[in-house]
């Protein structure tokens, strides 16, 4: 499994939650993790879950070890992003 996390290494400390699904999409699985502040963490999950073709959504704290097969995808949220709406 590849990982690509988006995070710069200073994100990485101060976007310590993950909102993850899981893709099953055509051929393959994808896990995409949003990567949020912990202050932000309600209304990233909340966004996450009104995604349509996500299934099994969970918050991560700390580190993550995606299993599986496919890819893993972290994106980081920051003021700007529709799960912030605004901030």
């Amino acid at each position: 499994m590849e990982i690509r996390d988006n995070r710069t290494p200073a994100e990485s400390m101060t976007h310590s939650c993950l909102v993850v699904c899981t893709d099953a999409f055509g051929c393959g699985v994808s896990i995409y993790a949003w990567a949020c502040k912990p202050e932000n963490l309600e209304k990233v999950e909340a966004w996450v879950r009104s995604r349509s073709g996500g299934e099994y959504v969970r918050v991560v704290r700390g580190k993550w070890k995606p299993r599986g097969v496919g890819n893993a995808y972290i994106y980081v949220v920051n003021a700007g992003h529709p799960a912030l709406k605004g901030e």
